[in-house]
């Protein structure tokens, strides 16, 4: 008895040691729920730039049903039945309707390498009408992992916009002193900074 009692001391030292030199690097994840019922857990904080309202970013995602069951990622996956599943980033502008609200107002002040998870009640994602492809029923919570993979520039009037008139400007003066640019060619560039 004297052994063991010895053993489980000095066990129980050890590990009170270890402890000390080498504390644990997973932090308690905080949920935070807002206004509109949106829950918010950062996973990882990821250490690049701040996504602003009106960014237009590209992330890596998963959604869940409420019963677990994946139905759209962006990364590769074996399962057949997963509806989108590119292997690319998704990318799209925050603040102008493009994704599900819930996206919206939940991927704001996330950071570049981020993780974060959303559990999107069913009036931010398809309300009571549900998916198109109706895979997803009407009133529905649904359940994200987004991983905030990058900043592609801000969608402001004085960043986007502003930003996308100078650039066009600059390649009509470029491309003068060589060939024409085509109204064509302006207004798919305009388009693709716009929308």
């Amino acid at each position: 008895m004297t052994t063991s009692k010895s053993y489980l001391s000095s066990l129980a030292l050890l590990l009170l040691v270890m402890g000390a030199l080498f504390p644990s690097s997973v932090e308690a994840l905080t949920t935070t729920t807002t206004k509109t019922g949106l829950k918010i857990t950062d996973l990882v904080e990821g250490d690049g730039p701040t996504v602003g309202t009106n960014d237009f970013v590209q992330v890596h995602f998963e959604g869940k049903l409420q019963n677990g069951k994946v139905f759209a990622t962006s990364r590769p996956v074996d399962d057949m039945r997963v509806g989108t599943q590119k292997g690319a980033p998704l990318s799209f502008p925050l603040g102008r309707g493009k994704v599900i609200a819930g996206w919206d107002e939940g991927l704001p002040n996330m950071k570049v390498g981020g993780k974060r998870r959303l559990v999107i009640p069913p009036e931010l994602a398809y309300g009571d009408k549900g998916s198109p492809d109706e895979e997803i029923k009407p009133g529905s919570t649904l359940t994200f992992d987004i991983e905030m993979v990058s900043i592609d520039g801000s969608m402001d009037a004085a960043g986007g916009l502003g930003g996308g008139f100078a650039f066009a400007l600059g390649i009509i003066a470029v491309n003068g002193l060589t060939e024409l640019i085509t109204g064509h060619e302006l207004r798919e560039y305009l388009n693709g900074s716009v929308m």
